[in-house]
């Protein structure tokens, strides 16, 4: 038990370091999907939650049964609040904020967002539909993607292929983590949206020419 302790009074002291200092934990540009949080804040913020609780409830027994009652009435509002938030963000829970940032609107500027690039899948889904709805081109169409080309080249139908050749591309799929769909110009011809939030965009860009196809 004392090792526990001492391990768990280790990693609440590195969490207590990293919200004082407010460092940036994911600091990859590019989103990719091997990035993760590191395991000892996870495991030091599981501990803090769980020493809160269990010195909550102890508080509670002590209070009356009326005013207990009402304590576990509201908590369990606050879940439900977040299990209906997590239903709307279906698949995308990760977005989650909580209500002291002003939930996902609130978070968008200030906080990461779709950092792993998961939307992209959506966007590429909707952009197979619209070329199927078209048709494809003998030579196919390029298409430029904010984040490793393998994450959409998966999902394109055929005739799409993903390219690293942003200038000439007629497509460019981008979450909008870090402003990155603002690096190319196009139309916008499909959104991925979850909670009042854009998460990912599909921009047309066959038609531009000349200045208009380079890269910001």
């Amino acid at each position: 038990f004392q090792q526990i302790y001492r391990q768990g009074v280790k990693k609440v002291g590195r969490l207590v370091v990293v919200y004082l200092m407010e460092p940036e934990l994911r600091s990859d540009p590019s989103p990719s999907p091997t990035a993760a949080p590191p395991p000892d804040l996870a495991r030091a913020d599981a501990l803090l939650a769980g020493v809160g609780l269990v010195h909550a409830w102890q508080g509670l027994r002590a209070r009356p049964p009326l005013l207990r009652r009402a304590v576990l009435l509201a908590c369990a509002l606050a879940v439900l609040g977040q299990a209906g938030l997590l239903a709307r963000l279906h698949p995308y829970g990760y977005l989650a904020y909580n209500q002291l940032v002003g939930g996902v609107p609130g978070a968008a500027g200030g906080w990461e967002q779709d950092y792993w690039a998961s939307s992209l899948r959506e966007a590429v889904l909707a952009l197979n539909a619209l070329v199927a709805r078209e048709g494809v081109p003998a030579q196919g169409y390029a298409v430029a993607v904010c984040a490793e080309p393998l994450q959409a080249q998966v999902w394109l139908a055929p005739g799409l292929r993903a390219t690293r050749d942003w200038w000439g591309a007629d497509f460019y799929l981008s979450p909008t983590h870090m402003g990155c769909e603002q690096a190319l110009q196009g139309r916008v011809v499909a959104q991925v949206e979850r909670a009042g939030r854009v998460l990912a965009v599909v921009k047309d860009r066959r038609a531009l020419v000349g200045e208009d196809r380079r890269p910001r």
